[in-house]
């Protein structure tokens, strides 16, 4: 079962594009590998996305760069962890910015 997250989705859509820096609101484009859970009529699980612009995830989705599957799939996870590096910033410094209450 893929899991959804919408507190992650709006996260990755409020960056921007991780392909051409486009401004958010970013797409929260999905991985489109079966071993992030991605299968038939299947979205991946929310987990495994990314932000693209509307161009760069049409982009993707069509291969438009005429990468092997084995190049997409490394685009694809060099890009999630530095999405993810950037939520988890994003994360502590909101953490860290929010007053203590007593």
């Amino acid at each position: 079962m893929n899991n959804r997250n919408p507190k992650r989705l709006d996260a990755i859509r409020a960056l921007p594009c991780c392909q051409c820096g486009a401004s958010p609101r970013s797409q929260a484009a999905h991985s489109n590998f079966g071993i992030h859970g991605k299968g038939k009529a299947l979205k991946a699980d929310d987990k495994y996305t990314i932000p693209l612009c509307h161009s760069c995830h049409g982009d993707l989705d069509q291969n438009l760069s005429q990468q092997t599957r084995r190049q997409q799939l490394d685009w694809f996870i060099e890009k999630l962890e530095s999405t993810n590096e950037t939520l988890k910033r994003l994360e502590d410094a909101a953490i860290q910015n929010y007053p203590e209450s007593f």
